[in-house]
């Protein structure tokens, strides 16, 4: 069992997203879960996060590098 503390407002999404779905919190939670299990694909903003700032690299070269390594 884990307890989150959540602000009221995304306490009360959850819960309104579970109605909808006709699923108790736990069911809609362990659902997302499994579905992010699922999917191993990265977000091109968290991947675009890992890469080095462009004014530590120069010219920029090594992120677009980077970016096509990614998609090979």
């Amino acid at each position: 069992m884990i307890t989150l503390d959540l602000p009221p407002q995304i306490e009360q999404h959850i819960i309104e997203r579970a109605e909808q779905k006709s699923l108790t919190v736990n069911e809609l939670i362990l659902q997302w879960a499994n579905q992010d299990k699922k999917n191993n694909s990265i977000l091109l903003t968290d991947f675009v996060k890992t890469l080095p700032n462009r004014s530590h690299i120069g010219d920029g070269l090594a992120i677009q590098k980077a970016l096509r390594d990614e998609w090979d």
